[in-house]
């Protein structure tokens, strides 16, 4: 299972079916290494997104559809399963952008970072909190501030990173400065 971030350009030439389906040419640069079981990030351009909030949503494909286009092959992507994100989500709050190149539609993420930024973004959820609910869940909260338990130094981590760094190391977040593992969160 592969993980691409995918540009949704509104009133393209593409068949866009929204929250069902993504169009795309198989010659289009990483077309043809897409495959059923991927999961596909979706995102504005600069121009079509206001405030930097790009990231729309994420779907994973349960088909492709292959139609014959004279040279080409126009390729339908159908999801099992998506999530919208409404208002987007900027980049910031998802860790920065992962694409290798923004000339590109298409982008494959990574891994592990790919699978690990999958299950925060299935996890995310943008309701508001209310004044009687836990305002520190993980799932609400964009930025953590991180204190370093050896050095004593103090830094601002996106909520992703702190969730791929849980993911990926036992020991949490690293501190940059002294390299230690293990540092608090709040």
């Amino acid at each position: 299972m592969a993980v691409f971030f995918c540009v949704q350009k509104p009133e393209s030439i593409y068949d866009d079916n929204h929250g069902q389906s993504y169009e795309y040419f198989q010659r289009l640069p990483n077309g043809r290494q897409i495959e059923e079981g991927d999961w596909l990030i979706f995102t504005l351009t600069g121009k079509t997104s206001k405030n930097g909030q790009k990231v729309t949503g994420l779907g994973q494909i349960e088909t492709l559809d292959y139609e014959e286009q004279g040279r080409d092959t126009l390729i339908r992507a159908n999801y099992s399963r998506y999530k919208q994100f409404n208002p987007p989500l900027t980049y910031e709050q998802i860790g920065g952008d992962p694409r290798k190149s923004v000339q590109h539609a298409m982008n494959r993420v990574d891994e592990p970072n790919g699978q690990a930024l999958v299950d925060w973004l299935l996890q995310f959820d943008q309701q508001p909190q209310s004044a009687d609910t836990d305002n520190h869940s993980k799932s609400a909260k964009l930025n953590y501030t991180c204190k370093c338990n050896s050095c004593g130094c103090e830094i601002v981590l996106s909520s992703h990173w702190v969730f791929l760094a849980e993911k990926i190391r036992s020991g949490g977040p690293v501190c940059p400065v002294c390299a230690e593992p293990g540092m608090t969160l709040s």
